[in-house]
């Protein structure tokens, strides 16, 4: 799976936010705290999922404009047919459609992300599948427990219009 926003986008810098976390740092610490366990419900979340760095897909961050909708593209690149959980670092703020859904193999849907009047501040999508079956009628089903498997991490940037 690969999520492609559908805009242009800016990386974040020091200049640009001050005292936020670098991209490619807060990705790297993310992992380093996966692979130490840094807490015991760290532990637990993500015991029985296995993370692939080679093939985490890492798009560039989506920059959104207070009060505005972006669309994020996701292709499934696999021969086999997916189930998506989106997950959002502030559910106040950002309301993502749809939340759980089916790609099939080879296609490509889109996420529509619609961000509220806030605080700007720097937050992240995750993006989370898993194998489906075809005949699986509810994606949500699928995710309960500890089931999925990472697939992408969007950092989202809010922009003032």
């Amino acid at each position: 799976m690969l999520a492609t926003p559908d805009f242009p986008v800016q990386s974040i810098s020091k200049k640009h936010k001050k005292g936020a976390k670098q991209v490619a740092s807060s990705r790297s610490s993310r992992f380093a705290k996966l692979e130490r366990g840094s807490s015991k419900s760290a532990k637990r979340r993500h015991s029985n999922r296995s993370i692939d760095k080679d093939n985490l897909a890492e798009p560039p961050p989506a920059e959104v404009d207070e009060g505005g909708t972006r669309t994020i593209h996701i292709s499934n690149l696999t021969n086999e047919r997916q189930a998506m959980k989106v997950k959002c670092s502030d559910n106040y703020l950002y309301s993502v459609d749809p939340v759980y859904t089916f790609v099939e193999p080879g296609s490509r849907i889109s996420v529509e992300v619609v961000r509220n009047n806030g605080a700007l501040k720097l937050d992240e999508m995750v993006f989370v599948t898993t194998k489906a079956k075809a005949d699986d009628q509810h994606a949500k089903s699928l995710f309960t427990g500890k089931t999925g498997n990472l697939a992408a991490i969007v950092p989202l940037l809010s922009a003032t219009a």
